[in-house]
């Protein structure tokens, strides 16, 4: 199964020792012994002065200042719904995506919220009272329109926007049930 940024970020992490020979301890002393402080420079300097890669320097500016974008995932799927509208939508459509099968995988991020088989086939955000739900699709399914709402998720090419709880309904969970199976 594909890794969601919470996970890739833990992966590196894991492997910081084994493919740079300095555990994440090490790279904050050597940060905090540059006395740069401002994010970018720090990556930077990671980047340019020890060849980190971006994200691996990304993940020690993370840990050295304390700032995990994760520290506060049990409230992501809260935050980007704000209206009860749009939680109740959510939440019907969370437990109907549930039902497609027992390898269906929730990783909420602070944007929007992602859901895996072996790789994402679906994401949500909320938009005021509605929430819009994207999928991965080889042809365009009736309901859905070309995705624009989700930058950076190039692979979820078609969207539509849910705008209350019998909006999810039959036909278009036999739509996302097409992208969970091509996923």
């Amino acid at each position: 199964m594909a890794l969601g940024p919470k996970q890739m970020g833990e992966a590196i992490l894991q492997n910081l020792e084994r493919k740079t020979g300095k555990d994440i301890s090490a790279w904050t002393t050597i940060v905090a012994k540059s006395g740069l402080e401002a994010k970018k420079e720090i990556i930077g300097f990671l980047k340019v002065e020890h060849q980190l890669g971006h994200f691996q320097a990304q993940k020690v500016y993370e840990v050295f200042s304390d700032k995990d974008p994760y520290s506060g995932a049990s409230n992501f799927e809260k935050d980007l719904f704000t209206s009860e509208n749009a939680r109740n939508i959510y939440e019907t459509l969370k437990t109907a995506l549930g039902k497609l099968g027992k390898d269906v995988v929730v990783r909420p991020c602070k944007t929007y919220i992602p859901f895996y088989r072996n790789n994402r086939f679906a994401i949500t955000k909320g938009k005021g009272e509605a929430v819009i739900v994207a999928i991965n699709l080889t042809t365009p399914a009736p309901g859905f329109t070309a995705a624009t709402s989700f930058k950076g998720s190039e692979r979820m090419n078609f969207e539509t926007v849910l705008r209350s709880t019998s909006d999810v309904n039959d036909a278009l969970m036999a739509t996302i049930k097409k992208s969970y199976l091509l996923n």
